[in-house]
């Protein structure tokens, strides 16, 4: 989604015709929710002109890529102040929507006997980093798999947050 400034007009893009039917039968009387203590309510009108996707675009959902890259078994050195500035690039251009990093303990027993060595309770780093667009994710990822300080980690592309979602989410 693109907010064009203060005019309250917003332009979605969505990666399949199913999904923008999906959500306009959803929101046929505007979409209400409440962010910084205060009630808004967005009405969706949906266009008759149709921005066909790029081959690129289509290569990159044929792909399996998404938004989202997902990161597990990230050193923990890395602070989220140093994981943003990774995100957003030399430029500082790269559109990084969020971040989130999780520590989760006990993982397989097939797993841990391969490290029993290492501790007796294991503890795997998953960092998922969110884009605003699939170009910026599949940019990044290409970045992180060629870094030699990630490369221990198993990087993929993590289902978006939006196909799952049952209503509106603010972060």
């Amino acid at each position: 989604m693109v907010l064009m400034g203060a005019s309250g007009v917003a332009y979605v893009r969505f990666t399949s015709g199913d999904a923008c039917d999906k959500y306009c039968e959803k929101y046929q009387n505007g979409l209400a929710f409440r962010y910084r203590g205060r009630s808004y309510t967005v009405f969706v009108d949906k266009c008759t002109e149709v921005d066909i996707i790029s081959g690129m675009l289509q290569g990159y959902l044929d792909c399996g890529a998404s938004r989202c890259v997902r990161a597990i078994g990230a050193d923990e050195d890395w602070g989220m102040g140093a994981l943003k500035k990774l995100a957003e690039g030399k430029s500082r251009k790269g559109k990084v929507e969020n971040i989130t990093d999780v520590y989760r303990n006990g993982v397989s027993r097939a797993t841990r006997a391969l490290f029993i060595r290492l501790a007796d309770s294991l503890q795997i780093r998953t960092i998922v980093f969110r884009f605003t667009s699939i170009s910026e994710a599949v940019t990044f990822k290409a970045m992180l798999t060629r870094d030699e300080d990630w490369e221990a980690c198993n990087v993929q592309f993590a289902a978006d947050p939006c196909e799952k979602a049952g209503g509106v989410h603010l972060e």
